[in-house]
C-alpha cells in the first residue's frame, strides 16, 4: 500500500527509489532517505518506522530544511520494532511538495541472518490550525546478505558498459548471486536484460527490480 512518503536506499541525491540494499553484513551502517510526494501544506510530520529489533539497531536521524525553520524531534521508540521520527516548525510557516525530509541510519548486529526488511508503516502531517492528518501506509525496503551492491556494474568503475557485458557473460547460466539481477536464483535472460537496460547508465541511476 503506497503512501505519500517513500524509502531509498541510494544515498544520492534525490530519490533513486531503491527499494533492496544487497551484500549487507553484519555490524554494518545502513542509511535510509525519506522522501515527500505531493505533500500539502504542512509545519511539521512524523513517520512510522517498523524493523526487527533482533537483527537492527537505531542509529541517528537528519532531518532536511523541508519543513521551514524546523527543530528536529526526538525519535520516539513505542517498542522495541517501531521508531517514529519527524520534524516540526513553531511558528505558522508551511511547506508543500516533494522534498527530502530526512535521513535515518540503522546499524546491523551481529544477529543479521541473511535478509531483513523496514517498513514505512504510517505518517502524521502536522496543518495548520492545529489539524493532525493521518495517513496508514506501507512501503518496504530490504537488506539482504546476497550479492553486491552496484547492481550491473560489475567491475565497479561507476559505469555499466561493454566491460559489465563482458564479465556477465562468464556468469550466464550459473547461480552466482553477485549476477543475479533480478533475484530468482539463477543467472539468465531476465538478468541479461535488467542489464540491457541499464546499459550507459552511472550506477546511482540504475534502479533494480524489486
Amino acid at each position: 500500500m503506497a503512501g505519500p512518503v517513500s524509502l531509498d536506499l541510494n544515498t544520492a541525491e534525490g530519490d533513486q527509489g531503491r527499494k533492496v540494499k544487497k551484500g549487507v553484513k553484519s555490524g554494518g551502517t545502513v542509511s535510509v532517505q525519506l522522501f515527500v510526494k505531493n505533500a500539502p501544506a504542512i509545519s511539521g510530520y512524523s513517520v512510522r518506522l517498523e524493523f526487527d529489533p533482533v537483527m537492527l539497531k537505531v542509529g541517528t536521524f537528519t532531518s532536511s530544511d523541508f519543513i521551514p525553520d524546523k527543530q528536529s524531534l526526538s525519535p520516539t521508540q513505542p517498542s522495541p520494532e517501531i521508531i517514529d521520527v519527524g520534524a516540526a516548525n513553531l511558528t505558522n510557516a508551511t511547506r508543500s511538495g516533494d522534498g527530502l525530509l530526512g535521513t535515518i541510519t540503522f546499524q546491523t548486529t551481529d544477529k543479521f541472518d541473511q535478509e531483513t526488511r523496514i517498513v514505512a508503516s504510517r505518517v502524521v502531517f502536522n496543518q495548520p490550525g492545529g489539524r493532525r492528518q493521518e495517513i496508514k501506509q506501507r512501503v518496504i525496503i530490504t537488506l539482504t546478505e546476497t550479492g553486491k551492491e552496484g547492481g550491473p556494474d560489475f567491475n565497479g568503475d561507476g559505469f555499466v558498459d561493454f566491460d559489465d557485458f563482458f564479465v556477465f557473460a562468464g556468469a550466464f547460466g550459473t547461480r552466482n548471486p553477485d549476477f543475479d539481477l533480478t533475484g530468482d536464483g539463477f543467472v539468465d535472460f531476465d538478468d541479461f536484460f535488467v542489464l540491457a537496460g541499464a546499459f550507459g547508465q552511472k550506477v546511482s541511476k540504475v534502479a533494480l527490480p524489486e
